[in-house]
């Protein structure tokens, strides 16, 4: 019942008989479902070689077009943070605010020519023992990296398509095309396009890292989106906001003396839950006060659903880092703790600060011992039928059978809800599951205050 997605990347350097193969694929179809879709990813090449006229049948299975432009200065300065966070940064960024427009002026908002430049102030930083960058260190990593750089016009942002999506929303689409520097399209059956959630890009005109001239900007393509993919995209983390709120209507979360100080979040969380956290890794010291952590990512719809507060680590346009604690959602805002102050940011700004990554704590039942657990009877059997139990009104598995008779008991009943809840159907015991049935079954833990 799942849908199938094939995804190709550097999708220009296929052949013409393999694109061929791939449109054929997309015939394949039952009575009532297509069976397959594909969804090219390529350098600007993919739409040349797609106007061949042996390509035309494939061409026409295009049911969508996305053209990615360039980022935005926000966007370069949202995308350096997001590499060095993935990369171990903790605190904040170590280039100025002057180097990150640098960046942008020199770099026009490609991907790939920031990654090399800011690769190189970053080295030569190293080397002259500096712990920030600065312009003029930017200026001469340039001068390495394109030659001698000259001021350049940054590239005006390109209006989004029909489908409202910026470019910060397409990362959070599929990151791999920020990544690559490009785009890509999805095929679908020709004969029920209309009906199919497909999109399909048209690639980015690239920049040439010899050359400091900003180029024309090309005409932008249609997007075509089909209801479905809209709603779909619609349900995606506040990325795709981007809202124009003045960005001084976020200092106050991030100018204050306690912004910065993820340990004194941490204590925040814990003291939720009644336990304090000792020194030294907080996930460790929670573990030994029986709670375990969870890292999620997604956005808001994920907290909705586990419902329980969680440590937000947000990041402004100028590089400073904030760690808030979540302790309130409603439909237009959050409130985050920072310290011990509340503040009620409207979610249009949280989009500005956060990428969709937090972390929470829950209290594991008896018998469990980390990851999916495969059910095999025991304490954890006991608890998840006595939790089940309570919920579809059917006995827990009888105490004396076998623990293989327990699993088998359990295992179709953890799937069923598990697919009534929106998570992977899978029929283990982990983490989400866990939270989940506890939160449904009135296991008493924290909980956001809006849904109290």
């Amino acid at each position: 019942g799942r849908r199938t997605l094939i995804v190709v990347d550097e999708a220009q350097a296929l052949s013409v008989e393999v694109l061929e193969q791939l449109r054929l694929l997309t015939n394949l179809v039952t009575a009532d479902r297509k069976l397959v879709q594909v969804l090219l990813i390529g350098q600007p090449e993919l739409r040349t070689l797609l106007e061949q006229p042996v390509l035309e049948p494939t061409a026409q299975r295009v049911v969508a077009r996305f053209h990615l432009p360039a980022l935005e200065e926000a966007e370069t300065t949202a995308y350096i943070a997001h590499r060095l966070r993935v990369a171990g940064l903790q605190g904040e960024l170590p280039f100025t605010g002057e180097a990150l427009a640098r960046i942008h002026e020199l770099c026009r908002g490609t991907p790939r020519r920031i990654n090399v430049l800011c690769d190189r102030a970053l080295l030569g930083a190293h080397g002259a023992g500096e712990r920030r960058v600065d312009r003029a260190a930017i200026d001469l990593a340039a001068r390495d990296v394109f030659g001698q750089p000259t001021p350049v016009k940054p590239i005006a942002p390109a209006t989004p398509g029909r489908a409202g999506l910026t470019p910060m929303a397409w990362a959070g689409v599929a990151g791999v095309v920020l990544l690559a520097g490009a785009a890509g399209m999805v095929l679908a059956p020709r004969w029920g396009a209309s009906s199919a959630p497909a999109l399909a890009v048209a690639p980015l005109p690239a920049a040439s890292p010899a050359k400091a001239t900003t180029p024309a900007p090309a005409p932008a393509p249609t997007v075509a989106f089909n209801p479905a993919v809209a709603a779909a995209l619609a349900t995606l983390p506040a990325l795709a906001a981007a809202v124009p709120v003045p960005p001084a209507a976020l200092d106050t979360l991030f100018a204050g003396p306690l912004s910065a100080d993820e340990p004194r979040a941490w204590r925040g969380l814990a003291g939720l839950w009644g336990v304090v956290l000792g020194a030294g890794d907080p996930c460790t010291a929670a573990a030994q006060q029986g709670l375990q952590c969870y890292r999620g990512r997604g956005g808001l719809a994920p907290i909705r659903q586990l419902d329980r507060p969680v440590l937000l680590t947000l990041a402004d346009e100028r590089g400073r880092v904030s760690h808030a604690l979540l302790v309130g959602l409603t439909d237009s805002s959050a409130t985050l703790r920072i310290g011990d102050h509340d503040h009620a940011v409207p979610l249009a700004q949280l989009a500005r600060v956060w990428r969709g990554e937090f972390t929470t704590v829950w209290r594991a039942p008896p018998g469990y011992a980390g990851g999916d657990a495969v059910l095999a009877g025991g304490a954890l059997s006991a608890w998840l039928g006595q939790r089940l139990a309570a919920l579809d009104g059917r006995p827990a598995p009888a105490a004396g059978s076998g623990p293989e008779a327990q699993a088998e008991q359990l295992k179709p009943r953890v799937f069923a809800f598990q697919l009534a809840q929106g998570l992977v159907p899978d029929g283990l015991a982990g983490p989400l599951t866990l939270m989940q049935l506890g939160r449904a079954s009135g296991v008493e833990e924290p909980r956001l205050l809006a849904r109290r």
